[in-house]
């Protein structure tokens, strides 16, 4: 089994920020989630769920979300061809502008065929997850309190996640990392706080469409 991507890369923009389910079939076709300004809302047709910010959040615009992605053009195009020859994109990435909180919520897709995860169920790559993330930190010297795969009601519905408690330089992030499979395709969306309720508050936050 390949490497699982997606969470890695969202934990560690998490942590990077803080210190310095169902399964669709394969024939689905990946459309971008759309970020209404006006609305403050973001949408995924794809992976049909959605959530609203208020003026406290700042969401990233689609050149950030480029350079997150590894890219240095950010047309729906650019994305299309990053995500065929990469694997993973950020969709969504959005901070409480007040950063002493430490809270976040990205979502990266990745594509399952390209990084040869095809065969992982949203239950499997939770798993996954856990084990490669906790293996990740500790070798950075972080302390992982907690890695493990649970389950949470998500847009509605009881999904599979993965749990983290990690400590690094006196700074302890609560996650949880929820997939989210539609064919070949999997969101990972990742929600980061130093306060662990601050968390469970947002996955609520999330609605489905």
């Amino acid at each position: 089994m390949k490497k699982v991507k997606t969470v890695v890369s969202a934990l560690s923009l998490s942590l990077v920020m803080l210190f310095t389910a169902c399964s669709g079939g394969s024939s689905v076709e990946f459309k971008r989630g759309s970020y209404d300004e006006a609305a403050k809302k973001y949408t995924t047709e794809t992976f049909g769920f959605s959530v609203s910010f208020d003026d406290t959040w700042k969401v990233y615009n689609d050149s950030e979300l480029a350079k997150l992605s590894g890219m240095t053009a950010s047309t729906d195009e650019d994305f299309k061809k990053q995500l065929e020859t990469e694997g993973v994109i950020f969709d969504l990435a959005a901070s409480l502008t007040d950063a002493s909180k430490g809270t976040s919520v990205n979502i990266t897709v990745e594509d399952l065929k390209v990084s040869g995860n095809s065969g992982l169920s949203e239950e499997s790559y939770a798993e996954a997850a856990a084990d490669q993330v906790k293996k990740q930190f500790e070798s950075q010297g972080a302390k992982v309190e907690r890695a493990e795969k649970g389950k949470v009601t998500f847009a509605g519905k009881e999904s599979a996640c993965a749990f983290f408690k990690v400590t690094q330089n006196g700074n302890t992030v609560y996650e949880t990392q929820i997939p989210v499979k539609k064919g070949n395709y999997m969101a990972t969306i990742t929600f980061a706080s130093v306060d662990e309720k601050t968390v469970e508050e947002l996955i609520k936050k999330f609605s489905a469409v």
